[in-house]
């Protein structure tokens, strides 16, 4: 009587220690998924973060190179005019030419 006794007490400690091994496994996989889920958020979120700047950055490059576009062309009118005024058609059909082949170019 004693030996079974025994043998049963073995049989609830091992199914115990069985069940609490299976909880920390369980525990360890929810933790885990935890942490990849956290990583990803940290990592879309910096990501958007970069996004951000690099479009802010686009934009602002490309508004200086508007800005650049209009001056360009405002100083090539002006030099225009200012050879206009002395009638200098060779100087003034050079010019457009090459207004034309740089205004391409943008």
């Amino acid at each position: 009587m004693k030996a079974n006794q025994d043998l049963t007490g073995i049989l609830i400690t091992a199914l115990l220690l069985f069940i609490q091994f299976l909880f920390m496994i369980y525990a360890f996989y929810i933790q885990n998924k935890l942490f990849d889920r956290r990583l990803e958020d940290r990592l879309n979120k910096e990501r958007e973060n970069n996004l951000k700047s690099y479009l802010k950055n686009l934009e602002y490059s490309e508004e200086k190179l508007r800005r650049f576009k209009h001056d360009y062309r405002n100083m090539l009118i002006s030099l225009r005019n200012a050879i206009k005024e002395d009638d200098n058609d060779i100087l003034i059909n050079k010019l457009d030419r090459y207004s034309e082949n740089r205004s391409r170019k943008f």
